[in-house]
């Protein structure tokens, strides 16, 4: 068999909401995506970048290249948005009826889904790694730490992973990565309030993963393909991200129209390294 292609069996992919008994609650301001919420779409360009160059793939010659590109998909072609308008967004409106904050996002995630198109930032690096094991778990269901392959590798310990989410006025987030010793994979992120499973008797813990199932304690891949265009060359290896639901889609625009790395300033603070030899960025603009 292909050692690029997933192991998992075709089955149904669906959103999954970690849930307990006695669990704290996730309430609307989680302090990593704030951190990021007054820029987040300078924020998700820096963190972007420096993962890609930490994951360049020394036996490839050539700059890491990150291409950022903004399609508009049907609205209705979100993986699992039947559950999330039905289930997950009313649960979520009866948990936090007296939090105004809560409902003003609720009310946004609402117009959001319900609008004919959904705008998707796509962040794609290439002459790289893809995700090992250990940096696709670190990256995806880990909080506040991170795994670095290089000891040099620069950039933030583990918040950064929470910028994407902020440019996404859904915080949602798809993974795509294709990897030598992992193969192909993709998963979907919402970093949602915490709502109640009144057939259990237990709340959700605020993150959902769109996964083929749970096994042990991990989240399986999907099974089902992106419906995002991933315009990447059959077992070429890198990470895409797929930020859907653009936060702020002017300044989006703005950013593509002018093909230019927002804010300068924010790529010289202590703890990000970028050599203009190892880097090329691509703006591609609006598919």
């Amino acid at each position: 068999m292909d050692f690029f292609r997933s192991t998992v069996k075709k089955q149904s992919d669906s959103w999954i909401f970690p849930s307990g008994k006695g669990l704290t609650l996730s309430g609307i301001n989680a302090a990593g995506i704030d951190t990021f919420s007054d820029v987040p779409i300078n924020s998700i360009t820096r963190e972007g970048i420096q993962n890609s160059l930490d994951a360049k793939d020394s036996a490839l010659d050539g700059p890491v290249v990150v291409k950022f590109q903004k399609h508009d998909i049907p609205s209705s072609a979100i993986p699992g948005i039947g559950e999330l308008r039905n289930v997950a967004l009313p649960a979520m409106r009866s948990k936090w009826d007296s939090s105004e904050t809560a409902q003003e996002f609720l009310n946004t995630y609402e117009n959001v889904i319900n609008e004919a198109t959904v705008p998707v930032l796509q962040i794609s690096d290439f002459n790289t790694k893809g995700l090992a094991d250990k940096n696709w778990q670190s990256l995806i269901f880990v909080a506040g730490d991170s795994v670095k392959d290089d000891e040099a590798s620069a950039g933030s310990k583990g918040i950064g992973k929470f910028a994407p989410f902020a440019a996404s006025n859904l915080r949602m987030v798809f993974y795509h990565s294709i990897s030598e010793a992992e193969g192909e994979r993709s998963i979907g992120v919402s970093q949602l309030v915490s709502f109640d499973k009144p057939a259990k008797d237990e709340v959700t813990q605020g993150p959902g993963y769109y996964s083929a199932k749970m096994e042990g304690t991990k989240y399986l891949p999907m099974s089902g393909d992106l419906p995002f265009a991933i315009n990447r060359k059959i077992n070429e290896k890198g990470t895409d991200l797929f930020v859907v639901g653009g936060a702020d889609v002017k300044i989006m625009d703005r950013f593509f129209r002018h093909r230019e790395v927002p804010d300068s300033e924010n790529f010289s603070k202590p703890g990000f390294q970028l050599k203009k030899a190892s880097f090329l960025g691509v703006f591609v603009g609006r598919t």
